[in-house]
């Protein structure tokens, strides 16, 4: 019952006008930890469908939903450390902020009407990867976007009422920022020549992965040896891809398979990188001229079609 009231919860608060500085009936500054507990009921566990990595304590709620996580911060010492004036003036179960990630794309028309009520910035570092962020100050709503998606929203109360904790409020930007890392770091797994028995295993891990990071992208980087057939590395790729698809139930814009071109030995990289993200791209160590091309009429012992 509680999920089917989220859901609808959820639904009803992101369908709501941005004129309306609250969301769900809740509203930063005005709102309680009783509040949130009687609209939404008790906090959802932590460890269950959650896309990302949470550091959950008294301070801290988040309710999961099939259309979206709600993420509540309360005003308590491990939330405004260095805010202390805001201790002072509110309560500790006073909402401070509310953040929503939905995981049904709606695009950023559908949340602003009015584009002049709102300063645009870019919360992305590095730059220029096609995150747009929007902001205002007046009504406390800010969005992340992602070519035109909303990727996060978040409730901050009205200018009027942010003075107890001003400085908590002051870089409004801040809530929605994010950090791209870079490409290598996202290596998810690599491996060498395996049986497709064995290279399934980890496909599946693979396709774990990924419905859990529901806006990551997958990509597989195939290598051929020093010693390889014809179009070997394209022919394995495009293998795990249609596994991934038509085994795992990954949709096929999620998944990229690429050719890497030749290392020493036959290699396999599998990375995962959020949208908007660097993809990774290949890494060959050796040239055409220093592989032996083996025709396919040898025969020659492999694993690739098993």
């Amino acid at each position: 019952m509680l999920k089917v009231l989220f859901i609808t919860l959820v639904a009803v608060g992101f369908a709501q006008s941005i004129a309306a500085k609250e969301w769900r009936g809740l509203v930063p500054m005005r709102s309680t930890r009783s509040d949130v507990e009687r609209i939404l009921g008790k906090p959802s566990d932590p460890r269950r469908g959650v896309t990302r990595s949470y550091t959950l304590h008294d301070g801290r709620y988040i309710y999961f939903s099939d259309y979206g996580e709600a993420y509540i911060v309360f005003a308590k010492m491990q939330e405004v450390t260095g805010h202390r004036h805001c201790l002072e003036s509110v309560g500790p179960d006073t909402v401070l902020m509310i953040q929503v990630s939905p995981t049904i794309e709606q695009s950023v028309d559908q949340f602003i009407s009015d584009k002049k009520k709102f300063r645009t910035f870019d919360p992305s570092e590095p730059a220029g990867l096609g995150y747009v962020g929007y902001v205002n100050e007046e009504e406390g709503f800010v969005l992340q976007t992602f070519k035109g998606i909303v990727r996060e929203l978040v409730y901050l109360p009205s200018k009027a009422d942010q003075q107890p904790c001003a400085g908590y409020y002051l870089n409004p930007e801040e809530f929605v920022s994010l950090m791209v890392h870079p490409p290598m770091s996202l290596k998810f797994d690599e491996y060498g020549d395996l049986a497709f028995l064995d290279e399934k295993a980890r496909l599946d891990n693979f396709a774990i992965q990924l419905k859990s990071q529901v806006r990551s992208l997958g990509f597989i980087i195939v290598y051929a040896g020093q010693k390889a057939m014809v179009g070997e590395a394209k022919t394995r790729s495009s293998r795990a891809k249609d596994y991934l698809v038509k085994i795992r139930g990954i949709k096929p814009g999620r998944v990229v398979a690429l050719d890497g071109g030749y290392r020493e030995s036959f290699t396999v990289e599998l990375f995962i990188a959020n949208e908007g993200e660097p993809a990774p791209t290949p890494e060959p160590r050796l040239d055409a001229s220093q592989v032996e091309i083996i025709p396919s009429s040898k025969n020659r012992t492999r694993k690739v079609l098993h």
